[in-house]
C-alpha cells in the first residue's frame, strides 16, 4: 500500500491522488477484512474441533462395535455347540427310549 500512496503523492493531477477520506475508507475496508478473517478462523477451529471430538466419538463407537461382533462370535459358536450337544441328548434319549420300548415288548411276549 506504501507503493500506492507514493505513487498518488507524486501525481500532479488532483483526481489521482488520495484524500485523508480515502484513507480512511482504505483502513476501514482492511479493518473490516481482518475482522472477517479472524472470525472465518475463529469458525474453522470450531468445525475442527468438532471433527475431531465426532471422530473420537466414532473411534469410540467402532471399538464398541468390534467387541460386541467379537461377543456375539463367541455366543454363536456356544450356541452352535449347545445345539450339537442337545441333538445328541436326543439321540441318546431316543435310543433310550427305543431300548426301554424294546425291553417292555419282549418282557410282554416272554409271560
Amino acid at each position: 500500500m506504501g507503493d500506492i500512496l507514493e505513487k498518488y503523492e507524486k501525481s500532479g493531477h488532483p483526481d489521482e491522488r488520495l484524500t485523508s477520506r480515502d484513507v480512511d475508507l482504505i483502513l476501514e475496508v482492511n479493518r473490516r477484512a481482518i475482522e472477517i478473517n479472524n472470525t472465518v478462523s475463529e469458525q474453522n477451529e470450531d468445525i475442527i474441533r468438532r471433527l475431531t471430538e465426532s471422530k473420537e466419538r466414532i473411534d469410540k463407537m467402532l471399538d464398541k462395535m468390534d467387541r460386541l461382533y467379537e461377543k456375539s462370535e463367541k455366543m454363536s459358536k456356544q450356541v452352535e455347540d449347545m445345539n450339537k450337544d442337545i441333538f445328541k441328548i436326543q439321540i441318546l434319549f431316543a435310543t433310550g427310549i427305543a431300548s426301554l420300548i424294546i425291553q417292555l415288548i419282549q418282557m410282554f411276549f416272554k409271560k
